[in-house]
């Protein structure tokens, strides 16, 4: 190496005219299993949530700052029901309808424990009713709230009725706090006690007249709240105001000691422990789901246990949970912990945000407009994710601002409109609908987040000097800072770095890392853009955090600068009738596939899915950039002749056409972006 090797400081990779036919009928919601008797024998099969036997796509809505916005949700919701063919059933939880009237990022937050309270977003009840009846009847959307039994806030003091209950809370002791230790900076100064007046705990100027009641000051004692009524009454008051219960609740937070305001359990005087915590908590729970709704929460709460019907007690986990559903779909999850094409890999809800900029009049005519342009031949007319992203709705994560951010809201990676919420599904919950509607267990074999990357060392044999290049260097992720001092970076997505060569000629590498688990570590190396090794197989260290090194081998490197990116080597599923899924270059953003047999389902940003959950006979067909491909078809369908083809507009089903089948395959041209159905 005739010159020193040199680290270039390089970002890393953090990351109509149409004539419409009516849309299918409805897929309605199964009746829901309704008990409150935990002690009942579990099934022996775990299986989905009965707001989910029938597909599903469950998605969170974030409202803007604006009077009576629920006609521009309406037509949202109706775009994306008309694009899933209306035999999707839509759970839509809504945030900034029921509690507070405060503007601002956080207007999910206000109110709580109280629910009977609707917010000028809505207007009045009446309203919120009759729009959670057209959209159920027209769009087969289930519209469910955001809302908190855990937390206790100031906004409490705002409204006579707020104040009353806030009476009644003291009253039944189903409330409590700790104060600060000084010594300790913990709440952990004994007795709790019940707080007898809301004003002592606002803290500042500010709060006192603040429109954002955010700051807690109390959590619910459960077993007092359950026993007292009062838990019983807030929910049968929020309940008589709408005209269904909702498939599910989404309960934020609901631990034992509290999240947001930890403050340990209710012990001493009060009487309670975890275990009380736990009797409440699981009581209030089973009376919802008693009136047909199941649980939803932020993340997974195993603590609580299984239902009478042997599913865990919450149906639905957002953002927090495992990143993807339970193996046998006993748990519908969206979440961030796992790198986007595991996404598309193993199926995810995902925690998907529509943006409150979506649900302005101007939001709705910019997805409009878009799919006018499409539907034309046209390029869209609103800015999309990229590769960058794998075509998810996924938005910036490094501190870069866009149109769908939400200050201060650090739980919606996946904000966006409702065309992006469209495209998501087609890349990513369509095929969990299809393996609940087929009953299919999933099998994991491999997933991201495996290895913890170290430094990469770069020599040849005329070198007399060794480069050590630090892969986290090159992150922008906000654990990136952390990685750095620890000298180890968990190589949840793809990350590219960039080196500098005085000679070009073939240099060997090796690699540091760490396993912390006991999965099989694998690691694939891609120089200047091509995949230059593959190892399915790294060595497992001796011991659990000790660090390993692997001898990549001998790569080509050109003078001058070079890009050399790893990723976690191939993502793997594969399902109980036999559907496997496979990333094989996740940087290349290429070599996605699913199929079982010779039917293959997906590949790359292409579909092909069979409608197995609304019984009807169909098949999803989708491009993200209107590649031509041809399709074999599943097996009983390959006797047709010919078959239609509809496209899905925002306005319905759009002219039927026939196509061809020919040797049991189809040849569609697709437009991006547009989904299609095939019928026989």
């Amino acid at each position: 190496m005739s010159k020193p090797l040199h680290i270039l400081s390089s970002l890393a990779f953090a990351f109509y005219t149409m004539t419409n036919a009516a849309t299918a009928q409805p897929i309605h919601m199964p009746t829901p299993h309704r008990s409150a008797t935990p002690s009942a024998k579990p099934a022996e099969v775990a299986r989905p949530p009965f707001w989910a036997e029938k597909g599903v796509y469950v998605y969170r809505i974030s409202t803007p700052d604006e009077p009576r916005i629920l006609p521009n949700i309406e037509k949202g919701v109706a775009i994306v029901s008309n694009m899933l063919d209306g035999t999707v059933p839509q759970v839509v939880i809504v945030n900034g309808l029921i509690g507070h009237d405060h503007t601002g990022p956080w207007n999910w937050d206000g109110l709580w424990p109280y629910l009977e309270r609707v917010t000028f977003r809505a207007g009045d009840f009446n309203a919120l009713s009759e729009f959670m009846t057209r959209a159920k009847t027209n769009s087969n959307v289930y519209t469910t709230f955001h809302v908190n039994l855990t937390d206790v806030n100031i906004g409490l003091r705002d409204y006579p009725e707020t104040q009353a209950y806030f009476k009644k809370l003291v009253e039944t002791k189903s409330i409590y706090r700790r104060d600060r230790n000084p010594q300790t900076n913990k709440r952990d100064l004994d007795p709790p006690y019940v707080p007898q007046e809301i004003d002592r705990y606002i803290s500042n100027k500010n709060e006192k007249g603040a429109a954002d009641p955010v700051p807690i000051f109390a959590l619910v004692n459960y077993k007092n709240y359950w026993d007292s009524g009062l838990a019983r009454q807030t929910i049968d008051g929020l309940y008589s105001k709408l005209p269904y219960a909702p498939p599910l609740l989404y309960l934020d937070v609901l631990t034992l000691a509290g999240g947001n305001f930890a403050t340990g359990f209710p012990t001493g005087e009060l009487g309670g422990s975890e275990e009380t915590q736990l009797e409440g908590v699981n009581a209030i729970i089973d009376y919802l789901r008693s009136k047909g709704s199941d649980l939803a929460t932020e993340g997974s709460r195993p603590f609580l246990g299984k239902n009478a019907q042997g599913n865990p007690r919450a149906g639905y986990n957002w953002y927090h949970g495992a990143g993807f559903s339970n193996d046998d779909y006993s748990v519908i999850s969206g979440g961030a912990k796992l790198a986007l094409p595991s996404h598309q890999v193993f199926g995810s809800m995902g925690a998907n945000n529509v943006s409150p900029i979506a649900c302005t009049e101007q939001g709705i005519q910019t997805v409009r407009a878009h799919y006018d342009a499409l539907l034309q031949g046209k390029p869209g007319t609103k800015k999309l994710p990229g590769l960058d992203t794998w075509h998810i709705s996924r938005r910036p994560s490094d501190n870069k601002v866009d149109e769908f951010d939400i200050p201060g809201a650090n739980g919606d990676i996946f904000r966006g409109d409702w065309a992006d919420m469209i495209n998501y599904f087609y890349l990513c919950v369509v095929q969990e609908n299809f393996h609940i509607g087929k009953r299919n267990i999933r099998k994991k074999v491999s997933t991201t987040g495996v290895v913890h990357i170290g430094s990469y060392y770069l020599s040849n044999a005329g070198a007399a000097d060794e480069a050590a290049v630090l892969v986290a260097d090159f992150s922008k992720h906000y654990a990136a800072k952390k990685a750095r001092d620890t000298g180890f970076f968990m190589l949840e997505e793809p990350i590219e770095t960039k080196v500098s060569v005085g000679k070009a000629g073939t240099y060997q590498m090796r690699i540091t890392y760490r396993v912390p688990g006991r999965s099989q570590p694998m690691l694939n190396v891609y120089v200047n853009g091509k995949l230059a090794k593959s190892m399915t197989e790294l060595p497992m260290p001796k011991e659990a955090q000790s660090s390993a090194e692997a001898n990549i081998g001998d790569i080509t490197l050109n003078e001058g600068e070079n890009s050399i990116a790893v990723d976690g080597g191939p993502i793997r599923a594969s399902w109980s009738d036999g559907t496997r899924a496979e990333w094989t270059t996740p940087y290349l953003r290429s070599g996605f596939k699913v199929y079982n047999g010779d039917v293959t389902y997906a590949i790359d940003y292409d579909r092909m899915w069979p409608d197995t959950w609304s019984g009807q006979k169909k098949i999803y067909l989708y491009s993200w950039d209107g590649t031509a491909r041809t399709w074999k078809l599943p097996e009983e369908w390959r006797t047709l002749k010919e078959v239609t083809i509809q496209q899905l507009t925002p306005a319905g089903r759009g002219t039927a056409t026939r196509l061809e089948v020919r040797e049991g395959s189809v040849t569609p041209k697709l437009l991006p972006q547009i989904p299609y159905i095939l019928l026989p």
